[in-house]
């Protein structure tokens, strides 16, 4: 019964936090984990929260790629390196619409790679 009520409490608690802002699963795996969530419960919230579409990796990486592009002014590199770090693939990040080099590259014209501050100056 304790056990039940402990998965019922972090899986809203997960739904809550993924209702807030866009997380990727590893943030949540990290999550469970530090609310002493074993594995294999982890697991099944997460997949729950993907069924239910509270986690989107596609959403996540296009929301990921634009923010730190735009707010933060990193570039192609160094946004790869941090997908990476939460353990996004080369083929997941590459996916992502906002991360390729051609088209509405991070929300710029085509064949126009430069960040929007840089534009603006000329």
């Amino acid at each position: 019964m304790a056990e039940s009520l402990l998965f019922e409490t972090a899986l809203k608690k997960a739904m809550a936090l993924c209702a807030g802002r866009e997380y990727c699963r590893s943030d949540i795996r990290q999550k469970l984990s530090t609310w002493s969530i074993d594995a294999t419960d982890a697991e099944k919230i997460i997949s729950k929260l993907v069924i239910e579409k509270f986690i989107d990796e596609e959403r996540y990486c296009t929301a990921f790629v634009r923010d730190k592009f735009r707010y933060n002014k990193w570039g192609r590199v160094k946004i790869a390196s941090a997908l990476k770090m939460k353990k996004y693939t080369r083929r997941d990040y590459k996916q992502c619409p906002r991360f390729h080099r051609r088209g509405n590259i991070y929300g710029c014209t085509e064949g126009d790679d430069r960040h929007p501050a840089e534009k603006s100056q000329g």
